[in-house]
């Protein structure tokens, strides 16, 4: 239970910081203009795109935002994985990433995007509208069943259509339970035992400290000229 206490006030201390990126895209947008369609965010079907953006005609709301400012609205929306992990990195990718979600120049999303069931605790909505003004959708949500602030169940919203979806994402954050909503169904979670990786290794490790592409080939030609020097 301590375990538990310690890890709600370690989120507790992340507010409003720990804002989804669907999230903020959908604030920023409405509060200049709530008639916005965020097709950029919501699919047709109602769940929330995975991988969102800001399309062509709002994208000078967030020139307004700092550069860092943007690269951390998409660092909290970043899982920690292995997969597609490489030793090497091109240096300005990381920055174009704004380019690609904030000034995309695009007027739709891409065909067959996968998507994203869309949950809340109101709960936690209603503290952050006393606290902070605003009610707004936390990271982790999408990818878990409970809220690790309150140990409760998180609620969804059927899929139907992005319409009824806009509908109750605007009265979730003010802190109104639609009609409709749900509990999510509690998964047990099945963790894999890293210590015996498969071959899948790009799957398996991480690379925090990376090398420009650039020394590739120096790097490749010292590894030749030093092999006799590894164990294995």
């Amino acid at each position: 239970m301590k375990n538990n206490d310690n890890l709600a006030n370690i989120l507790r201390s992340q507010e409003p910081f720990d804002e989804s990126l669907h999230s903020f895209l959908l604030r920023t947008m409405w509060k200049y203009d709530p008639t916005i369609t965020p097709i950029g965010v919501i699919q047709k079907s109602g769940g929330f795109l995975s991988n969102p953006f800001c399309h062509k005609s709002i994208e000078h709301l967030f020139k307004l935002y700092p550069d860092h400012i943007l690269l951390e609205k998409i660092d909290i929306n970043t899982r920690i994985k292995g997969i597609n992990n490489s030793l090497f990195y091109f240096p300005t990718h990381y920055s174009e990433i704004i380019k690609h979600i904030f000034f995309p120049n695009r007027k739709k999303a891409a065909p067959r995007q996968e998507y994203k069931i869309i949950r809340y605790c109101l709960n936690c909505i209603n503290k952050s509208i006393k606290s902070f003004g605003y009610g707004y959708l936390r990271n982790y949500w999408d990818i878990d069943d409970k809220c690790l602030i309150h140990n409760s169940t998180l609620k969804a919203i059927p899929l139907t259509n992005m319409e009824n979806t806009i509908i109750n994402i605007k009265l979730i954050m003010k802190g109104i339970e639609p009609e409709d909503a749900y509990e999510v169904n509690i998964q047990q979670r099945k963790y894999e035992n890293l210590a015996y990786p498969d071959k899948n290794l790009t799957e398996k490790y991480l690379f925090p400290i990376k090398f420009a592409d650039c020394i590739m080939l120096n790097f490749s030609i010292w590894i030749i000229n030093n092999i006799d020097k590894f164990k294995s």
